[in-house]
């Protein structure tokens, strides 16, 4: 299970975005938002949610987490 939602978020309408994402049993949820325009996209919440998944999985395998952001 995994879906994304994008439009305003925090105090002044922000761009930002909410993930949420099921790796075996744990359910992961991350929130973004940026203060300028272009801060916050759809690649780039993709590739937030894909490395944060990728550590969970390994975490749950017994593997220490190597997945990281820009690797």
């Amino acid at each position: 299970m995994s879906g994304a939602r994008f439009g305003t978020s925090g105090f002044r309408g922000e761009p930002g975005v909410v993930t949420q994402t099921r790796v075996g049993t744990t359910l992961l949820w991350a929130e973004a938002a940026s203060v300028g325009e272009g801060g916050v996209d759809e690649d780039r919440a993709r590739v937030l949610a894909t490395v944060l998944a990728e550590r969970a999985r390994q975490a749950q395998n017994g593997d220490t987490p190597s997945a990281a952001l820009g690797s």
